[in-house]
């Protein structure tokens, strides 16, 4: 795992060079029950295959709009999301606080005035 500082970092560059310090085989890996006749035995084994998702979408009472992705073969991996601009879109708006949103930012809210 390496840490970009900045958006503007080239992600592709640096996933290619970390691929290349650490000699990572092409492709993405999965595993799979292998049969194994001779040793009449179930092996796991490490195999490359596609990168399949099940995405599942949903609207929340409290939380609004979320989503899942969930990997298709093992380990299972799930990613979560939650758009947390609408859960607080909500709670200001039950709160009565006045607020200002432009896409993803809130560049004024009213009760921050009174703070600061």
């Amino acid at each position: 795992m390496r840490y970009l500082a900045s958006a503007k970092d080239d992600k592709e560059a640096s996933a290619r060079a970390i691929a290349g310090e650490q000699r990572l085989p092409q492709g993405r890996w999965g595993f799979d029950l292998y049969r194994n006749r001779e040793n009449k035995t179930l092996d796991l084994v490490q195999r490359s295959r596609k990168c399949l998702y099940v995405y599942q979408d949903w609207q929340h009472q409290t939380f609004g709009w979320l989503n899942a992705r969930i990997a298709t073969w093992f380990p299972l991996s799930i990613q979560i999301c939650m758009k947390g601009r609408a859960w607080l879109v909500r709670q200001l708006d039950s709160a009565g606080i006045a607020y200002q949103q432009q896409d993803n930012c809130f560049p004024w809210v009213a009760v921050l005035e009174a703070v600061c």
